[in-house]
């Protein structure tokens, strides 16, 4: 299952609407994951939320300071939109600089597969 998507405005939208169709999973039961999306212009946030899976539920949330990101992953608006296009891979975003990660990366590679079938956040 790839992330399709129909007319969607922004990131955040089509991380909800993975989430939508996540909850519930079976895949997901046990799984206590927070990774924290920030996309920006260069130096200003453009959006920045947190995809939530937690015990079979996936969610898209604001910032929680009670719930801190697991793993938060930061990129430029022209490295979210080749990722979400399918036009660059997140592990060469990351090994060009284009892409960082912060935090768990152990518990986020621990679910890669999961989030690559996805085309979810991470992927």
């Amino acid at each position: 299952m790839r992330w399709q998507t129909e007319r969607v405005t922004t990131y955040r939208e089509s991380a909800e609407s993975a989430a939508q169709r996540l909850s519930g999973d079976p895949r997901i039961a046990g799984i206590d994951l927070r990774i924290e999306q920030t996309i920006t212009d260069g130096t200003d946030t453009l959006e920045q939320y947190v995809f939530v899976l937690h015990d079979g539920d996936a969610s898209v949330i604001d910032g929680d300071p009670s719930l801190p990101p697991h793993v938060s992953i930061r990129q430029d608006a022209a490295t979210a939109a080749a990722l979400h296009a399918g036009d660059l891979h997140a592990q060469q975003a990351f090994l060009t600089g284009s892409l960082t990660i912060d935090g768990d990366v152990a518990r986020l590679i621990a679910h890669a597969d999961l989030l690559a079938e996805l085309g979810g956040p991470g992927n």
